[in-house]
């Protein structure tokens, strides 16, 4: 679901892959810019995004940006979240369960393009978006041109990433 422009202090807790998909096109600093003050990264991605660099993946390092510019918030689990965690656990990865139970307990909008964590969240009842969503969004809102995100989306395209759609023009263009 395209994600929708709330209120300034509404979270939006991001998972590994879409921070990746942005980190892979080069577009850490347009993210950290829409997301500022905005944007939560908890210890578990944090942890999966340092593996991905450890095992080779440089361009991830650019995520780092996000939290020495203070654009994203660092967040440690608290005891009733990691209960929540350890149960999203069976079913999902690190990253994805602890963006849900955080946002489950502090609210908010999980950003995440896994099929089950999106399945979880509509379970839940807990609002989701991804990588999709938030291009789409972008150009709703004039934060970027189609053209823009048609190119951004491309080449995340070209580095891997899956999407049910061929172009976002599809979805935004009648």
């Amino acid at each position: 679901m395209p994600e929708r422009r709330l209120g300034a202090h509404h979270p939006f807790w991001f998972d590994t892959v879409v921070l990746s998909n942005f980190a892979i096109a080069e577009e850490i600093a347009w993210l950290g810019a829409r997301y500022s003050g905005q944007g939560r990264i908890t210890a578990e991605v944090f942890e999966e995004i340092g593996a991905g660099i450890a095992a080779g993946y440089s361009m991830l390092t650019s995520v780092d940006e996000l939290l020495h510019k203070d654009l994203f918030t660092l967040v440690q689990l608290e005891a009733a979240e990691m209960r929540q965690y350890r149960q999203y656990r069976n079913a999902l990865g690190s990253g994805e369960a602890s963006s849900i139970a955080a946002a489950r307990s502090r609210g908010g909008t999980v950003v995440t393009d896994d099929r089950a964590a999106r399945a979880v969240c509509s379970r839940e009842r807990t609002k989701y978006t991804g990588t999709v969503g938030i291009l789409i969004a972008a150009c709703k809102d004039g934060q970027i041109a189609l053209d823009t995100a048609e190119d951004v989306f491309q080449r995340m395209k070209a580095h891997g990433f899956y999407a049910p759609l061929m172009r976002l023009r599809d979805v935004i263009e009648p």
